[in-house]
This record gives C-alpha cells, sequence and structure tokens, in this order.
C-alpha cells in the first residue's frame, strides 16, 4: 500500500467507501488505480503537507482496507476512505 496513493485517493470527488470497493475489486489495489497519477499532480503540495504532518508519532492514517479501520464505520455506504488520526488508533 502507498500512503501517497491513499491520500490522492481522498481527493476524488465524492468517492467515498461504496464507490471504492468495485475500484479494489476491478484493479485489484489502491496502488493499480490508473487515475491516481492525475490527482497526485493536481494535489502534490497538500498529499506533501499530509505526508509531513504524518511523520509525528501521534499522527496516522488508516484507510478503508486497514485492520484498524473502525467496522462500524466501514459498514456505512458514505464512509469516509480514510481516517487522519490524532493519538492512539487502537481506542478507535
Amino acid at each position: 500500500m502507498s500512503l501517497s496513493s491513499w491520500l490522492a485517493l481522498i481527493r476524488a470527488p465524492a468517492l467515498h467507501a461504496a464507490g471504492l470497493r468495485p475500484l479494489l475489486e476491478q484493479f485489484g489495489s489502491v496502488d493499480s488505480i490508473d487515475w491516481l497519477q492525475s490527482l497526485r499532480s493536481q494535489h502534490g503540495p497538500a498529499i506533501d503537507a499530509e505526508m509531513r504532518w504524518l511523520e509525528h508519532d501521534a499522527h496516522h492514517f488508516i484507510p478503508f482496507d486497514s485492520a484498524g479501520y473502525p467496522p462500524l464505520l466501514a459498514e456505512v455506504c458514505d464512509a469516509p476512505i480514510g481516517l487522519f488520526v490524532r493519538g492512539d488508533p487502537p481506542v478507535l
């Protein structure tokens, strides 16, 4: 899993968990989604800023397909693709 791919993917207009599931089935992984490079190019500075934020020990990104993603939230049809967490992710 490429963190930068997830950070680009969260910028896809109107894409949420229900729309992500078919994409993952079609492409096999987030890194294989062919139009992500365009999002990376468009949002490079914001993605770079988030990568710097995530360098802090207490800052985390939990993608939708992670075992750490809250199971009840994953059941919601418009669940976010990923969560930015400050603190202890297992508490979620």
